[in-house]
């Protein structure tokens, strides 16, 4: 397992949580798939996140401008962390795990509640 995988489960680990103990999962992975969507969708969004002349105080502030009042906290404190920490390429990542988790988290539902018929 690389070690960007290894990361990305720490960041989605500690975001599905919050999710899960906050009852906004589904809105948290929605949200963390649109943000993904977002630092993709085109070239200059990726060379501006990645440049070394631009400071993280100037990324965030840019950013935070561009999601604020669009994401919930727990999305946009993940955000922040990952641009402080130089690690925006974990987003991909990390919402892949948190998307899988809920799939996981839904199946086990359904088992419980089958069981719980039968």
């Amino acid at each position: 397992m690389s070690s960007e995988v290894v990361a990305a489960k720490r960041y989605a680990k500690a975001l599905y949580e919050i999710a899960v103990q906050e009852g906004r999962a589904l809105e948290v992975e929605k949200e963390l798939k649109d943000l993904v969507s977002a630092f993709t969708a085109g070239d200059e969004v990726a060379q501006f996140i990645a440049s070394p002349r631009i400071t993280v105080e100037t990324k965030w502030e840019t950013v935070s401008q561009a999601i604020e009042g669009k994401l919930s906290r727990p999305v946009v404190n993940l955000m922040k962390l990952l641009l402080e920490r130089g690690r925006t390429e974990l987003l991909p990542n990390c919402w892949s795990l948190i998307s899988k988790s809920l799939v996981m988290l839904w199946v086990l539902r359904m088992r419980s509640s089958i069981r719980h018929i039968l």
